[in-house]
């Protein structure tokens, strides 16, 4: 009688025991799966890349505007990232208006990949990331204001972090602009 109690509380025990164990082991199965979707939704979305456009009103005419946003030598005087460099820290490749044309500042590249007189696209390379740029001038009827738009071509992340702020990088360009 003893015996067969203590069996039976002991294949009790072990067949609760193999339950819990069992329901554990399904849990952790579903929190890993979730997990991986997870990880490789954000690995996805890190390999998209995202448009964003803005655009700002500048009190001068078209011809102002274009020069300063042409020509790379330039963007030392408004461009947020290069403003206020040393001039030593700072390398230019070739003629400043051209196609493949460069500004380095450090670890920062920027290259002209197309340039009109109201148009510059840039890429702008950062260690392995890679940002497009497109700022384009447009005059108003009177030719006494211009209209520039800044498109960027993001990583998930950067487009992200744009969103999320009011005042983002691309505003903070365009207004620096509008201020020189």
């Amino acid at each position: 009688n003893v015996c067969s109690f203590i069996l039976q509380a002991i294949t009790g025990s072990y067949f609760r025991f193999a339950k819990k164990i069992s329901g554990m082991l399904r849990k952790g199965w579903i929190i890993t799966s979730v997990l991986l979707i997870i990880a490789s939704g954000i690995f996805l979305l890190s390999r998209l890349s995202f448009r964003v456009k803005k655009e700002i009103t500048v009190n001068a005419s078209l011809f102002i505007v274009s020069r300063q946003i042409t020509d790379l030598r330039n963007w030392q005087k408004w461009y947020p990232q290069v403003k206020g460099t040393d001039s030593a820290l700072i390398q230019y490749s070739g003629i400043t208006t051209q196609v493949n044309t460069t500004l380095q500042r450090g670890k920062q590249l920027y290259t002209v990949t197309r340039v009109n007189p109201e148009e510059i696209n840039i890429k702008e390379q950062t260690g392995k990331k890679l940002t497009y740029h497109s700022v384009i001038a447009i005059s108003d009827q009177l030719g006494v204001h211009t209209r520039v738009q800044w498109v960027a071509t993001l990583d998930f992340f950067s487009w992200l972090n744009e969103k999320m702020h009011v005042r983002g990088e691309i505003d903070n360009n365009l207004r620096s602009l509008k201020q020189y």
